[in-house]
């Protein structure tokens, strides 16, 4: 696997690219989680949906990739163990995090997650800002 270049974009919004394509699989998959409403439920039933997403995702992709939630932990892609960490469920994050899974560099895995949520989700993009390269909820 190559070293990946842990250099963030200065923005986000450098990474959007509407023209970007994704595997049709992948849409269908992202558009499944959408119409199961991510962010409805308990935190249980919101981090069970999120497990069934990377079941298909890793299906897609045919990895093995493990998906843990830990509260005190940063979110990340741990290379050597093939396991994403995530505090909590977050969309973009959570497809970030599979993008490092997939190879893709800081600059690569921004603008994969960036633009399939934007391409799935554009209300919540519209409702939301750049700050650096992390895509904030608006507040309101």
């Amino acid at each position: 696997m190559p070293h990946l270049n842990l250099q963030y974009p200065a923005s986000g919004a450098e990474c959007i690219d509407d023209r970007m394509r994704f595997r049709r699989a992948t849409l269908r998959a992202v558009r499944w989680y959408a119409g199961v409403h991510p962010w409805r439920g308990t935190p249980a039933a919101r981090r069970e949906k999120l497990r069934m997403l990377h079941r298909r995702l890793c299906d897609v992709y045919g990895k093995t990739t493990r998906l843990e939630f830990h509260r005190r932990h940063p979110a990340c892609y741990i290379q050597a163990m093939d396991c994403i960490v995530l505090p909590g469920v977050s969309v973009v994050t959570y497809l970030h995090e599979f993008g490092h899974a997939l190879g893709r560099d800081e600059r690569g895995a921004c603008r994969w997650s960036l633009n399939l949520f934007k391409r799935v989700f554009p209300q919540s993009f519209g409702r939301c800002h750049f700050e650096g390269h992390m895509l904030v909820r608006d507040a309101g």
